[in-house]
């Protein structure tokens, strides 16, 4: 009717063990996911890659990149838009951002639109997989290229663009500072929160599901 079993349980001190360490992983999560997430590695490149759908107010943070390392060419990234004022533009964030950089005092002789087809899928893919077309369509030399985006998104960024560009050419990332929220403190509004949970959760679908995101 009735059996003995011996069973394992945590002690007191097992117990403040266990709680210590998961106070001690969630402050590093806290104060070291968006360090880790918006990370900023360029490497010699006389190549720039600017992600059109950037805030306005971060554009001049480009312009002053385009000039610190002297940059030849400059191409601008993104898929259709609706709004009236990117219709000029040809309507996508490429355009839309080619014209700001231009309007910024960058060389528009320099500066190229390279609009991609999709805004459903995944958008910055898409984008790396026709910046790769470009490139090996117009035969540009190219050493290496910098992508340079906002806060949490740089280092998915920086894995999508490598997969989309196939390992041939090296890929360096630049995160510039988000606009609507402090990076050192994030977890204080909701747009960090945001920003932070959906930009890891992406990058772990990244990681986890490679195929998804090597395929043109």
């Amino acid at each position: 009717m009735f059996s003995r079993r011996v069973r394992w349980s945590l002690s007191l001190r097992g117990w403040l063990t266990l709680l210590v360490c998961c106070v001690g992983l969630s402050a590093v999560v806290l104060f070291g996911v968006h360090s880790f997430l918006a990370i900023t590695h360029p490497v010699e490149s006389n190549t720039l890659v600017v992600e059109g759908w950037i805030p306005d107010p971060v554009f001049n943070d480009v312009v002053a990149e385009v000039k610190l390392r002297g940059y030849q060419h400059v191409l601008t990234t993104g898929g259709p838009i609706n709004w009236d004022v990117a219709a000029s533009s040809g309507g996508t964030y490429a355009g839309y951002g080619a014209t700001r950089l231009k309007e910024s005092g960058v060389a528009p002789n320099i500066v190229v639109a390279v609009p991609c087809k999709s805004r459903d899928w995944e958008r910055t893919f898409q984008a790396g997989l026709a910046v790769h077309d470009y490139i090996t369509t117009n035969h540009l030399s190219s050493r290496g290229l910098n992508v340079i985006t906002v806060g949490a998104h740089a280092r998915r960024t920086r894995l999508l663009y490598e997969r989309a560009l196939q390992g041939k050419i090296p890929v360096g990332i630049i995160a510039l500072q988000p606009d609507g929220y402090d990076p050192k403190h994030w977890w204080r509004t909701s747009t960090g929160i945001r920003e932070v949970i959906s930009e890891t959760a992406a990058y772990i679908y990244c990681r986890l599901v490679p195929r998804a995101f090597t395929e043109p």
